[in-house]
């Protein structure tokens, strides 16, 4: 999943991007977003995966999913 992030881009500011950009110095009073790269042709899988990021429902139900799995397993674990 590393390949598919991008380096962080700032929202804020006029600050261009290139791939020797210090996040950390530069811009660091802006709001940081990690972009994905296209893979070939991933780039309506990223738009879907943004989109997705940005519902609160969706995160919602996915933290509860991982946390019912983990519930899951460590109760499958403890009546091996």
């Amino acid at each position: 999943s590393s390949k598919m992030l991008n380096d962080y881009r700032s929202t804020h500011g006029n600050h261009h991007q290139d791939a020797n950009y210090d996040i950390i110095g530069s811009c660091s009073e802006g709001l940081r977003v990690a972009t994905l790269c296209n893979l070939g042709n991933t780039c309506f899988l990223n738009s879907v995966i943004y989109t997705l990021r940005f519902a609160p429902s969706f995160l919602h139900n996915l933290h509860h999913l991982a946390t019912d799995l983990s519930n899951l397993n460590e109760k499958q674990s403890q009546a091996k």
